[in-house]
């Protein structure tokens, strides 16, 4: 274990940061993190590195987001159809279909009651599902309406840690024949109500959205913050074809943390 609490804390946040955005799973690695440093598995704090991501996010996309905000005011209010209302919609119903899978997920696997075993398992799973999106050739579509549908029950499977959120969305849209750049730009941007809607859940489920809010977490959100922005601008270039690589990246990590997990 770790005896330095801030080290804990910065190591806790570049992780979190640099594992979110790249299809490795953030939540994952944490856990193993937790697991290993002798350190007590708290999915509070887990939240409080997905706000840093949050907020590294929301700066790297900033002019989308403005775009995708006037945008939806234009649909909304002034009931003028234009594409970056549509996508802000479209953003805002993934959310929504989000809510029942990981409902069930988090019912059927509480965090509190998960294994190595069970972690290795999940990152074998991102593994295949980036190989096989890779291996898949289908013709460009649109993004359309039973696709978002269909990509936010799928994301909700990402609450098990060793499902990659980003990985799973990417995997799933790129296999449908999404365009790889709006693959993850539509992941990325999909982990801002996600994450709030999250932070909303806990709040109500616990009562104390700022649980423990200390140095420890505060420099833990620092850090994830900063780690994570790198790690959009790496996978926004990786994505154009190389992110294959984490594939073998998550099979062999999962086959280590299960054969681990027999001793």
């Amino acid at each position: 274990m770790l005896q330095d609490p801030l080290l804990s804390a910065i190591l806790l946040g570049a992780i979190q940061g640099l594992t979110e955005f790249l299809p490795v799973s953030s939540t994952g690695h944490i856990f193993l993190f937790e697991t290993y440093m002798g350190l007590v598995p708290d999915e509070n704090l887990v939240l409080w590195l997905h706000i840093g991501s949050l907020l590294a996010v929301i700066v790297y996309f900033r002019d989308s987001i403005w775009d995708l905000l006037v945008g939806l005011y234009h649909m909304v209010v002034e009931r003028k159809h234009n594409d970056d209302g549509i996508y802000a919609l479209q953003l805002i119903v993934a959310t929504v279909c989000f809510a029942p899978t990981a409902l069930m997920t988090r019912a059927l696997f509480p965090y509190s009651e998960l294994t190595l075993g069970m972690v290795g398992v999940t990152l074998l799973i991102t593994a295949a599902l980036i190989f096989i999106a890779e291996k898949t050739t289908r013709s460009e579509r649109p993004l359309s309406w039973p696709v978002i549908i269909a990509l936010g029950l799928v994301q909700g499977l990402a609450v098990l840690p060793g499902i990659s959120r980003s990985g799973i969305t990417i995997a799933f849209l790129i296999y449908l024949g999404i365009n790889r750049q709006l693959s993850a730009k539509t992941s990325f941007l999909l982990s801002i109500p996600t994450i709030v809607a999250s932070a909303v859940f806990v709040y109500f489920e616990q009562g104390e959205l700022f649980y423990k809010l200390g140095f420890f977490e505060i420099s833990a959100v620092v850090a994830s913050t900063l780690f994570a922005y790198v790690a959009i601008v790496w996978m926004m270039s990786l994505i154009r074809g190389r992110w294959i690589y984490f594939a073998p990246y998550c099979a062999i990590l999962g086959l280590f943390v299960i054969g681990l997990s027999w001793f």
